[in-house]
């Protein structure tokens, strides 16, 4: 079972998701998602002993092992009003991999950058000349020093 550019948030259930399987399954893969709040992903149970999942570019309460990893707050525009777009600056912006998936859950394009967390892909930001997410004094510098230049072929 693989879960790609998916948002599981817990909402103060017993979980945000059950993934049952037994010895013979394969474990789940989560490959770009955001795994908020509870208890995050289980490493052993009680009846078969050391589970696992594999956790790759994913940004999970708790922390998981796996490459590309965080444990953030995902920082949504609005989650108690369901906007789970992604402000600025979180931490879940660019931190993502190729999953081969064009668009975000809205059908815009992906990546804008580099590939984001989650189902929904950070809008480029025309005006942020330095790349660093935030449109401010020094992309108006940037923009006045570059004014007039001509770029020879």
């Amino acid at each position: 079972m693989k879960f790609i550019n998916c948002l599981i948030r817990y909402t103060g259930n017993l979980y945000g998701i059950l993934v049952n399987w037994s010895t013979s399954a394969r474990s789940p893969t989560f490959i770009n998602c955001i795994l908020q709040g509870g208890g995050g992903i289980p490493r052993e149970n009680e009846r078969y002993g050391r589970i696992g999942a594999k956790v790759q570019y994913t940004n999970i309460t708790g922390g998981y092992p796996g490459k590309g990893n965080i444990n953030a707050d995902p920082l949504f525009v609005d989650p108690e009003n369901g906007d789970f777009r992604l402000q600025r600056a979180s931490s879940c912006v660019d931190s993502g991999t190729d999953t081969g998936l064009a668009v975000d859950f809205d059908g815009n394009p992906r990546p804008v950058g580099d590939y984001d967390m989650g189902p929904f892909e950070f809008p480029f930001l025309r005006c942020d000349l330095d790349g660093n997410k935030i449109v401010d004094k020094n992309d108006l510098i940037i923009f006045s020093q570059d004014w007039g230049k001509v770029v020879e072929p």
